[in-house]
């Protein structure tokens, strides 16, 4: 039992550093796509205040998706294996 819990701390840690990296490289991304398509006329300060309320309304709608990809699947692949291979 032992072991099991130590596969899952060491599992669930790495997913946790994972999902944080992916969270913010998805956000950096769309940050640079916004200020890429802003107009260049248009002050620091109004392009700076789109970008900002940009940012947090997608990283509000990813961070669901993004935990269900990078922990959801993972333990759900190794939930299957461990009943396959002990199951069947």
């Amino acid at each position: 039992m032992m072991q099991f819990l130590r596969l899952a701390a060491l599992l669930l840690g790495g997913l946790a550093i994972l999902y944080v990296c992916l969270f913010f490289y998805l956000r950096a991304g769309k940050r640079e796509r916004l200020e890429a398509d802003y107009p260049e006329s248009a002050t620091d300060r109004e392009r700076e205040a789109f970008v900002k309320s940009a940012v947090d309304a997608y990283s509000s709608r990813i961070a669901p998706w993004l935990a269900l990809v990078v922990f959801g699947l993972p333990l759900t692949g190794l939930a299957v294996y461990i009943y396959v291979t002990n199951f069947m």
